[in-house]
C-alpha cells in the first residue's frame, strides 16, 4: 500500500509515477529487519553500511543512484488495539509527506524505481522506502563471485542514459564516486566486455556517461568479489 500512496503523491504532483522492483523491496525488508534487531532508526545499517552500499550489493543488473526513507512507530494505536496495515501506510505516507527531506525523496524527479516494506511487531515497527535512479542496467546480472583477472562479456540498455557508457572501472568500494577516473589507467574504454582486476578483493563498479558538450556523469553498478 505504501508503494501506491508514493505513486498517487507523485502523480498529484506532476511526477511521473516508480517502477516497482522487487530486489529493492527485499532490500528494504532486510534492513527493517537489522533497524529491529539492533534497535535504531537510520540509513546507515548496523555494519556501516549505506543505501548505496546494500543496493550495489543486492542489485546485480542496476547502474545508477540510491535514495532511502525511513520510518518508526509504535506498534499499538491510542486504543491499544493493533494498528491496521492501512493505518499504518497512511501514517506512514503522512509523516513522510510532512518531512522535507522524506518528501523531497517521494517526488524527487530522477527516481524511476522503488521498493518498500513495512514490518512490524506488536510492540514496535520499522518502514523503508528505497529508491532507484536507474541510468542504464546490465541486461543479465553481474556475477558475485568472479575470478581475478576473469573478463565478462555484457550488453548494457540505456534508461536515463542517452547512450552506453564510454568508459569502466573498479575500484576500492569506499572509493568516492569522484576519484573513480581520477588517475591514469583508472578507467577502460566500454567496448562490451568487462575486464575485472588482478588483485583478490571486494570492488564498486563504475561507469562513465557522457552527457555531451563535454560533460560526464559518474554512476555505479553491482559490486564484485575478486578471488
Amino acid at each position: 500500500m505504501v508503494f501506491d500512496l508514493t505513486n498517487r503523491a507523485r502523480t498529484e504532483q506532476g511526477e511521473a509515477t516508480l517502477t516497482r522492483d522487487s530486489t529493492l523491496a527485499r532490500t528494504a525488508c532486510w534492513h527493517n529487519q537489522d533497524m529491529l534487531a539492533h534497535g535504531y532508526l537510520g540509513h546507515e545499517d548496523a555494519d556501516g553500511r549505506s543505501p548505496g552500499d546494500r543496493m550495489a550489493r543486492e542489485h546485480r543488473r542496476f547502474i545508477g543512484s540510491a535514495g532511502e526513507n525511513v520510518f518508526e512507530r509504535s506498534g499499538r494505536s491510542a486504543s491499544g488495539g493493533q494498528i491496521e496495515a492501512d493505518e499504518w501506510a497512511a501514517a506512514i505516507m503522512e509523516g513522510w509527506m510532512q518531512s522535507e527531506g522524506h518528501r523531497a525523496n517521494i517526488l524527487r524527479q530522477k527516481f524511476t524505481h522503488l521498493g518498500t516494506c513495512v514490518t512490524y511487531t506488536p510492540s514496535e515497527g520499522r518502514a523503508t522506502q528505497m529508491f532507484a535512479a536507474v541510468w542504464a542496467y546490465l541486461d543479465e546480472p553481474m556475477p558475485w563471485t568472479v575470478p581475478a583477472s576473469d573478463s565478462l562479456s555484457v550488453d548494457i540498455t540505456p534508461v536515463k542514459a542517452a547512450g552506453p557508457p564510454a568508459e569502466y572501472a573498479f575500484v576500492p568500494v569506499r572509493e568516492p564516486l569522484s576519484e573513480a577516473f581520477g588517475g591514469e589507467d583508472r578507467g577502460r574504454s566500454f567496448d562490451d566486455t568487462l575486464h575485472f582486476p588482478e588483485d583478490p578483493g571486494t570492488y564498486g563498479s563504475r561507469f562513465l556517461f557522457p552527457e555531451g558538450q563535454g560533460r560526464y556523469t559518474v554512476l555505479s553498478g553491482p559490486r564484485v568479489s575478486v578471488e
